[in-house]
């Protein structure tokens, strides 16, 4: 009985390049992981540029609405106009607001920066024309 014959060829240049490369397209023996790791380097550094551009934007946005708030309870903020305060009992349901308010701020979360949004925007929609 023959065995038969296994077909011998060979494989040509653009087929041994590209074995050698990984299976992204880049070099398989790990020779680009460092121009890879310098270009995510790039990469996290411009994120932590863009999150501290982000971050005092947010920061700026509420304290401005916080400090327009403070001004339309500031009495003395028209001398001689009677300002124009909610009632008595609209205070006091506006203070349970802000009293309500559970945060923890050495953790760190951006939901309680929404917290702090909400509280605001209520107050803002409540004092403010």
């Amino acid at each position: 009985m023959e065995t038969p014959k296994t077909k011998t060829t060979r494989r040509s240049s653009a087929a041994r390049e590209k074995r050698r490369q990984g299976p992204r397209g880049g070099e398989a023996s790990g020779a680009g992981r460092p121009s890879a790791a310098a270009d995510l380097a790039g990469d996290v550094a411009q994120l932590r540029l863009l999150l501290q551009e982000v971050s005092e934007a947010v920061f700026s946005r509420l304290e401005a609405e916080a400090a327009a708030v403070l001004a339309a309870l500031d009495e003395k903020a028209v001398p001689g106009d009677a300002p124009a305060l909610p009632s008595a009992e609209r205070i006091r349901a506006l203070r349970d607001v802000v009293a309500d308010l559970k945060v923890k701020p050495r953790k760190g979360r951006v939901k309680d920066l929404g917290r702090i949004e909400a509280v605001l925007k209520v107050l803002a929609a409540r004092l403010l024309p």
